[in-house]
């Protein structure tokens, strides 16, 4: 039995660790007035180390599964945003955290469990069908809505601060090119003479460091927690979808069990996302100094008799 994918999970979860480490630091450095030695860091983390630890995982795993690991960036969050921001967790991101690291767990359970290779031909052929084609126009129609909407709405918007984590997170979450560009680097020096080759790895590498640009910009005027928690559900979503698409993953799932869970498990991910998302109320601070864990604390009321 192939257990490649419990190395490529290890990595993945490593890889979710950094960047989770690097988007505390970057909302550090809006705290402390745009550090420039946080926001460096901030910046290796991100875009040096995340990518690194992600892209290796995709040696061993199917993407279908390592795209939900994105939703443990919410635990790394709980442990340590208490400790590094000074701020209290609440019922609500706990109950959110808790629906998105089940909803992860399942997918690591249910999803494909094989990674088949491919000979550059077969990888430069997939690009080319029609499956492929529907979903990239269906995301760039969705992505040019979002744009309109963080152009046109007020910065009080939910929407507009909804567009911002939704497009960040679909522009990071196609990790199609980042397998794709690991796959090919693999198979030797025949594969720099093709021209797609450069395209793969372009994309692969602009992809998630656009999405961390848009979200940056969406840091700079929300919290941190509504717009990571939406950033996270989307890469989640694009991730998963994708890889089910692009590699016909789908056929690594074919028990009927899996058929089912697979579904739900990304329901459950969203489920928790939309809880973490809640509003906590007309007063909820925005911008650069709003909290990273933003949310009422627990208060403990004793009563005597």
């Amino acid at each position: 039995m192939y257990a490649g994918w419990v190395v490529g999970i290890s990595l993945s979860l490593a890889a979710s660790l950094f960047g989770t480490v690097g988007k505390v630091l970057m909302k550090l450095s809006h705290l402390h007035d745009r550090s420039l030695v946080l926001l460096v860091s901030a910046t290796f983390c991100v875009i040096v180390l995340n990518p690194v630890f992600d892209a290796w995982s995709f040696a061993f795993a199917a993407q279908s599964v390592l795209a939900p690991m994105a939703g443990f960036s919410v635990v790394w969050n709980i442990v340590l945003a208490p400790y590094i921001l000074k701020e209290t967790l609440s019922p609500q991101v706990l109950h959110g955290s808790l629906l998105i690291v089940v909803g992860c767990a399942i997918v690591g359970i249910s999803g494909s469990h094989i990674s088949p290779t491919h000979t550059p031909e077969e990888l430069f052929s997939l690009f080319t069908e029609v499956a492929f084609i529907v979903y990239a126009v269906i995301s760039i129609v969705i992505m040019i809505a979002l744009v309109s909407v963080i152009q046109t709405r007020p910065q009080h918007s939910s929407w507009r601060r909804f567009a911002f984590g939704a497009l960040s997170g679909l522009i990071g979450g196609n990790l199609f090119f980042t397998k794709a560009a690991v796959e090919l680097i693999g198979k030797g020096s025949e594969v720099w003479q093709c021209t797609e080759t450069y395209f793969i790895i372009v994309f692969a590498l602009g992809c998630p460091a656009l999405g961390i640009y848009v979200l940056n910009l969406g840091l700079k005027e929300y919290d941190a927690l509504h717009i990571v928690a939406i950033y996270e559900s989307f890469l989640i979503l694009c991730g998963s979808i994708s890889g089910v698409i692009f590699f016909h993953e789908g056929e690594g799932m074919q028990e009927w069990w899996q058929q089912v869970l697979y579904p739900i498990s990304i329901i459950t991910t969203i489920a928790g996302v939309i809880v973490l998302s809640k509003k906590s109320g007309p007063d909820s601070p925005v911008g650069e100094k709003a909290p990273l864990m933003q949310a009422k604390p627990v208060k403990l009321v004793v009563q005597t008799v």
